[in-house]
């Protein structure tokens, strides 16, 4: 499957455009795994579609014919959507991400504010509105690990619910206006389904579901005489429940089957259809409100539907359904046929870029995503096809290729725990063999001159470093601990044909550490230690060894030099504002004479011409997206192009990186 935006006057990375003082995109992927979809309420006049993806959340136009991008979240992680029962009025929307809590909007998605947990950012699964929100201003947030949160004043302030939940993994909320006026608060969690009991003030499992029996989706549904609850389980088919009655296992459905996501119709009340995702049979739907389900033969293709949604456009009736790496489909005609409707959507965050040490002449660029294996150019940039095999769902954190790359076209990468290697120019992938079982890959590094080319070290947890002289055939353990600490980069020197230096930065507890080896690994020295977040970022210009030892350290919110010619004493310059970080640093290929370096960080790129004391934005053209990964390439002539990866799934290119205005 070829990936192509078909954008026009996009160019390949080493041509020559009119005005290299601006970004320019490559390309951008579109699609990318939707975790989460949501729609207006049915009949409201303003109707508004949200998805939710590993990249941001997006709006949709007309029913998902198209989307736009909502900037003001840049590239988190959606895990969960809803849209206001008043939308109409209060134009209110509401998302969850992993690792950032929940993010609130009162103007239909224009601007966001985020939402305070009592000094705590959850992973938020799940969310659910009160059906009679416009009086109770009232808000359910799902956590993967700190079970219910609840506002009632409009997300102003939010207090934990968890009496009487024995599970605070929680997968799925509903809330339904009971037949007496009363809500109806349902929790599905890893191990269970739960009702709230206002009276009593707390949680209680739910009678005649079996305990145990994960939950992963939740709706209600109108019925003549009331309501009916569906609840879709993981190996354990789809339940219902009409009018607050017990709850049966609905034998139309398989009773080990995986339901992912269900869907009521947005014109229920005269269609009575409703859909389920499910991991065995794909998607199947009922068209007399739950009794009966059969197959979709217009979906059999469809698999790994994640979230499911029904909206309504000028032209109609539409179905949604969120996929793994392939975005959105749409269906107008009830389910019979399907389109991919994923015009505007670019949602494969990029977490790891590489360049062939030969992009010149075979154009060659890699990209690691999250969840979605690698994708590959071989035209600079231009277009982009899925290079996956062997990787299947695994994230893709490090890729680097060999110094001799147009001979051996050998590539090596870290995807989820794993150190893979690539001998197709990173078509194709299979695990790395002989690294030693305790080693749990999460830096890698290849000396990049050619002689040495088959030097390869990979950093681990726990302190753990390997390292292969005869390009992976063979390796051997360092005897340095490191502390303990994890070893989230390695690097080599420029020049280790010749000086033999390897550079080894660690992480854990709250500090960051830097250490130096002079004789190819042996024995080790630290060199700094200094406050920090879990992650380093190192950048060692081609003069190390020749005209200083200057090296450049990135952590947090800082860079890191030295303050003098030699590492003996440091200076660190915070170059980012509050809640935003430094991701990248990079040396120019003329840091000889120009001093150069430049900063991929989650607010865009940074450049120093003053070796790390001053730092301007580089935005012209690109603006300012979380940047995750930064590549360099120099020019015919030894200028700098930059290649930036996004959080947002995108690529982008600056030519004359030096001359670039801020």
């Amino acid at each position: 499957m070829s990936i192509h935006d078909g954008a026009d006057g996009l160019e390949p990375l080493m041509s020559h455009p009119d005005t290299p003082q601006a970004w320019k995109p490559l390309t951008t992927a579109e699609g990318g795994t939707v975790t989460a979809l949501a729609a207006g309420p049915p009949g409201a006049s303003r109707q508004v579609v949200i998805a939710g993806t590993l990249g941001g959340l997006f709006v949709g136009r007309d029913c998902g014919h198209s989307w736009v991008k909502v900037g003001a979240l840049g590239g988190r992680f959606i895990q969960a959507a809803a849209v206001s029962p008043t939308f109409d009025s209060d134009s209110t929307l509401i998302v969850g991400t992993a690792g950032s809590g929940a993010f609130l909007s009162v103007d239909g998605g224009t601007s966001w504010r985020d939402q305070d947990f009592w000094g705590q950012r959850p992973d938020v699964t799940a969310l659910a509105f009160s059906p009679t929100y416009a009086s109770d201003g009232m808000i359910l947030a799902g956590t993967s690990q700190d079970g219910v949160y609840v506002t009632t004043n409009r997300g102003r302030t939010w207090n934990a619910s968890n009496l009487g939940l024995a599970d605070l993994s929680v997968n799925a909320l509903a809330a339904h206006l009971g037949p007496e006026g009363n809500g109806l608060l349902f929790a599905g969690t890893s191990t269970g389904l739960y009702q709230w009991a206002a009276e009593a003030r707390q949680w209680f499992a739910v009678a005649g579901f079996p305990a145990g029996k994960p939950v992963q989706a939740i709706v209600f549904a109108p019925c003549p005489s009331g309501s009916a609850l569906f609840v879709g389980t993981e190996g354990g088919g789809l339940w219902r429940s009409i009018d607050g009655n017990a709850l049966h296992r609905l034998e139309t459905v398989d009773a080990d089957a995986s339901v992912n996501a269900i869907a009521v119709s947005a014109d229920f009340s005269a269609d009575g259809t409703l859909m389920i995702a499910t991991a065995e049979r794909g998607l199947m739907q009922s068209r007399d409100r739950g009794v009966s389900w059969q197959p979709l033969a217009g979906a059999a293709d469809i698999s790994s539907v994640l979230a499911l949604t029904s909206c309504v456009s000028p032209d109609g009736l539409g179905w949604l359904a969120g996929l793994h790496e392939r975005g959105v489909l749409r269906s107008a005609d009830g389910g019979g046929s399907w389109r991919p409707s994923n015009v505007g959507m670019s949602s494969r965050p990029v977490l790891a870029l590489a360049l062939s040490p030969d992009i010149a002449s075979d154009g060659t660029l890699l990209v690691g995503t999250a969840a979605e294996g690698v994708l590959r150019s071989t035209d600079g940039g231009l277009t982009w096809s899925p290079a996956s095999e062997g990787l299947g769902e695994l994230s893709v954190t490090s890729l680097v290729f060999s110094p001799t790359f147009p001979a051996d076209r050998r590539v090596w990468a870290i995807a989820g725990a794993s150190l893979m290697e690539s001998r197709d120019g990173g078509q194709a992938w299979e695990p790395a063999a002989g690294l030693p079982r305790d080693v749990m890959p999460l830096s890698l590094a290849v000396a990049p001159d050619a002689p040495t080319g088959q030097a390869i070290a990979v950093g681990g947890a726990d302190g753990a470093l390997a390292q292969s002289r005869d390009g992976g055939k063979s390796w051997s353990p360092s005897a340095e601990q490191f502390s303990g600490r994890n070893v989230v980069t390695v690097a080599f020197s420029p020049n280790y044909a010749f000086d033999g230096t390897l550079f080894a930065a660690t992480a854990g507890e709250g500090m960051v550490a830097v250490y130096r080896s002079t004789d190819r690994g042996t024995a080790w020295r630290q060199i700094l230690e200094h406050a920090g977040d879990g992650w380093v970022s190192l950048a060692i210009p081609h003069t190390y060894g020749h005209r200083g030892d200057f090296i450049a350290v990135a952590t947090g919110r800082e860079v890191i030099t030295p303050a003098g010619r030699q590492v003996e004493s440091w200076r660190a310059t915070q170059i980012t504002e509050a809640r935003s970080s430094v991701l990248a640093v990079r040396a120019s290929a003329r840091f000889a004479t120009n001093d150069t370096l430049y900063a991929a960080t989650s607010r865009g790129v940074l450049r120093s011409s003053d070796r790390g004391r001053i730092w301007r934005r580089l935005s012209a053209g690109m603006g300012a997206p979380p940047v995750t990964s930064l590549a360099l390439a120099p020019d015919q002539v030894g200028k700098d192009i930059l290649v930036a990866g996004t959080l947002q799934g995108s690529v982008w290119r600056l030519r004359d990186a030096e001359a670039a205005q801020d």
